[in-house]
Formats: C-alpha cells, structure tokens, sequence
C-alpha cells in the first residue's frame, strides 16, 4: 500500500490549513488528498491551539510550540501507529504489514530569527527503527538543492547533511525547483523532502493549494519496499552459533551473471530469506523491541 506524504508550509494562515485538511467538505467523500500532511507554519490560535474541527478527516500531531506538525488521515487505525513530538519536529511511526515507516515533519527557523533551535541535532538523537522519510521547510541554501550555488554559513547546514547521510536519505525534491517564492528577492529552494532510497519516493503532481508563498509538494512513498533488505530483529546475536554459521553459508551460491534488474531483486530477495534461514539456524530470538524510547 502506497502512502502519500503532502509538505507545504502553510504561512501560519487559518484558511491554508482549512485547505489542506479539506474542512468543510462532505464527510462522504475522500478522506483527504493525503495519507500524511507535514505542515510547517501552522495556524496557531488561542492557548496554541491548531485548526482541526471535529469533522476533520485527519489527526493533528503538535507539541503544543514550534512551527512543525503533521495530520495523519484516520483511514490508518490509532494502533497502527505512534507518535513523537518536540520543539519544530514532529514524527509518527507506521507499523504497517510491510514493515515500520517514519515520517518527520521539521522546521529550521531562518538564520535571521533571534533564541533559534535548530531540529536536526533533537531528531539525531532519536532512535528510529525502519525507514525514514523527512519534509519541511529547512530554511538553509546548499550547492546540492540551490541551483544559485549558494551557502548559509554556520553549523546547521552540516547538521542537516550529516542527518541524512546516517539516515541514509537521498533528496526527492528536484534540485533547484522554487519553493519559496522571493517577491523582491530571488526564488529559493529551502522546503525539501528526503526519503531513503528503497522507499522509491516519486513525486506526483503537486496539491493545487494556494494562500502561502511556499509550493506544497506531494510524493508517493512505495511501503512493499520495506519488506525488502530489512534487517529482521529479534535474533540474540551473543547466543550465535558460529560454526552453523559457517557450515549453512557455504550452501549460498553466488549470482551467475549481472542479468536484468528483475533477476537481481530476485536473487536479493532469495538470499535475504536464505540469511534468515541461517540466523534461525544458529542464534536463539530474544524478545521483541518495540523500537519506540
């Protein structure tokens, strides 16, 4: 089952949000454009409360400050999945029945605020189990999404980089596609999507959602992916076997051949199972971890 991740920064603008979360339409119809909204800049009202009517089709996730959030649409039962929130970043964890996906709406305050709290080092020091995918506005330029070839000095930059490269993302927004728009500056690049590279993130056609000077961008996430080339957990490795270890690997044969794509996602496929096969032979499971602190 595909899911469909919408990132847009909102303005802070109530009628964006009404937009986004289709509020007001019939309660027969689709129950939103989105299975996940990420939404940075939301509309925050008296005693910071957020725009989500009781006949809205989604699931506010806020921390109650910050300019990051995410509506999860109530199609996905509430024990399918979990939340975690903190100062501009907000998270939710899908366990779904082909494995456990992350979504984390972020946003970087500019440069140019003053008492700034940067999200990336928060989220780094958050276990997450599964695949990732990350949306927000990052507010940052970069050679590898500004076509202007432009830098923003300081240790966020390195920050965010260094995030991805151990999340292992890879960026889904076309580098150098306008984001923001400059008015009397120059158009910018700074809301991005990232996802990890066997989740094949796509981008569709975009929410035609209008009110901010930020685009909205939409992207299919493929979950069958997560079946495939997921370390399976459980296994006490202190309890392996190393000589059954040794003995069943000898029985993997190797690929014959480069062959077309399809025969080498086959034969991935093939040897994980034959490598699960081989920890089940040689090493006692333990208990399972939710994988949530």
């Amino acid at each position: 089952m595909p899911v469909h991740l919408a990132q847009w920064n909102a303005g802070a603008l109530k009628q964006n949000i009404a937009l986004a979360i289709r509020d007001g339409e019939d309660e027969d119809e689709i129950k939103g454009p989105a299975d996940v909204i990420a939404i940075q800049e939301p509309w925050i009202g008296p005693e910071n409360a957020i725009h989500c009517p009781a006949s809205c089709k989604y699931i506010p996730i806020y921390s109650g400050h910050g300019r990051a959030m995410l509506y999860i649409n109530k199609k996905f039962a509430p024990e399918a999945w979990q939340a975690r929130i903190g100062h501009n970043w907000a998270a939710v964890t899908f366990r779904l029945q082909e494995g456990v996906l992350n979504i984390i709406s972020l946003y970087n305050e500019p440069v140019s605020s003053g008492n700034r709290a940067p999200p990336f080092q928060a989220i780094a020091n958050k276990r997450w189990e599964g695949r990732v995918v990350l949306a927000g506005d990052i507010n940052l330029h970069y050679p590898i999404w500004d076509t202007h070839r432009r830098t923003t000095r300081g240790t966020e930059t390195e920050e965010l980089l260094t995030l991805v490269q151990t999340m292992n993302l890879e960026l889904v927004t076309p580098r150098g596609m306008t984001t923001r728009m400059g008015h009397d500056q120059r158009d910018s690049t700074i809301d991005l999507i990232w996802a990890h590279p066997l989740l094949r993130a796509e981008l569709e056609i975009l929410p035609e959602w209008e009110g901010s000077d930020h685009l909205s961008q939409m992207v299919r996430i493929h979950t069958e992916t997560l079946k495939r080339n997921a370390a399976p957990p459980g296994w006490s490795w202190k309890t392996m076997d190393k000589t059954t270890v040794q003995v069943e690997g000898l029985k993997i044969a190797p690929p014959g051949g480069a062959g077309s794509i399809k025969d080498l996602e086959e034969y991935i496929d093939k040897l994980l199972e034959q490598l699960q096969g081989i920890a089940d032979a040689s090493t006692k499971k333990k208990e399972p971890n939710s994988g949530f602190e």
